[in-house]
């Protein structure tokens, strides 16, 4: 078995719970490929990911979203080992290795399908998103306006901080934090929702997967893209971005560790 390895750069977590995942990967016959680029952990070879049969991603939710990019690019699946701190993408505690290698040598596994989002900004080239695409004011700007079209018709025009497209899995992300519901991620759905909305419309609403959302800045002051956490640039005037379902979902390893709802107990207090 083939696997490529992801590790957060910087958390020195990461780097011995890589070391120990080398060590029984080893053991069990499994070949491991360092992504190229990431820490230098010893005895691990880095290279093209080709070929490879899964991804796995050590870190917290933003290694598995970085990560679930690629897997989508190498359609292979995905498997987050958590050294974060709550770790809703990342199932499996970075304690739990060895069994987690031995389960995948013996393919005591499902496979785990998660719908995307796809965001093209005008009319450029779509984006997959896992998690959600979000439309707000830069820092120390005044609120943003922004027009939400569903399926080509006008919705509404939000003052606000920002709005978030969510999919199910990212609504315990920032949709959350915003007040809106959390999905199952097996639904196929989109999540709106307006960030600290001013005198406006402030209920989170979920649409069917098959829809299209346009927001369109309705400000002169520039607004802020970001696609799973990442920059991606700004919308001037008039600009808009699309959302809506992306052609594939990105499958993950599922060993039933945090299944749905029970994750929902690893929530903080509120």
């Amino acid at each position: 078995m083939k696997l490529g390895l992801v590790v957060h750069r910087t958390r020195p977590s990461a780097a011995t719970t890589a070391a120990t995942c080398l060590q029984a990967a080893a053991e069990m016959g499994i070949d491991l490929i360092g992504l190229e680029g990431g820490p230098a952990i010893r005895g691990l070879t880095t290279g093209p990911l080709d070929g490879v049969e899964g991804i796995i991603a050590i870190g917290g939710d933003g290694t598995v979203l970085e990560s679930a990019r690629l897997a989508l690019s190498l359609d292979c699946p995905l498997l987050g080992i958590n050294v974060g701190r709550l770790g809703f993408l990342a199932e499996v505690p970075a304690d739990r290795v060895r069994e987690t290698f031995a389960r995948m040598v013996s393919q005591d596994y499902t496979i785990e399908s998660r719908m995307t989002l796809a965001a093209s900004r005008g009319r450029g080239e779509p984006v997959s998103a896992l998690n959600d695409v979000v439309v707000g004011k830069q820092l120390g700007e005044r609120l943003a306006s922004i027009t939400v079209e569903v399926d080509g018709e006008k919705f509404h025009t939000f003052r606000a901080d920002g709005v978030v497209v969510a999919s199910p899995t990212g609504s315990t992300g920032y949709a959350f934090s915003a007040g809106g519901p959390v999905l199952s991620p097996q639904l196929e759905a989109i999540l709106l929702i307006a960030v600290a909305p001013h005198a406006s419309f402030n209920r989170a609403l979920v649409f069917p997967a098959t829809s299209r959302l346009r927001l369109r800045a309705a400000t002169h002051r520039p607004l802020r893209v970001s696609i799973d956490g990442r920059d991606e640039g700004h919308l001037e005037k008039d600009g808009w971005v699309d959302v809506g379902r992306g052609e594939s979902p990105v499958r993950f390893f599922d060993l039933g560790i945090h299944a749905f709802p029970h994750f929902i107990e690893r929530l903080p207090d509120l």
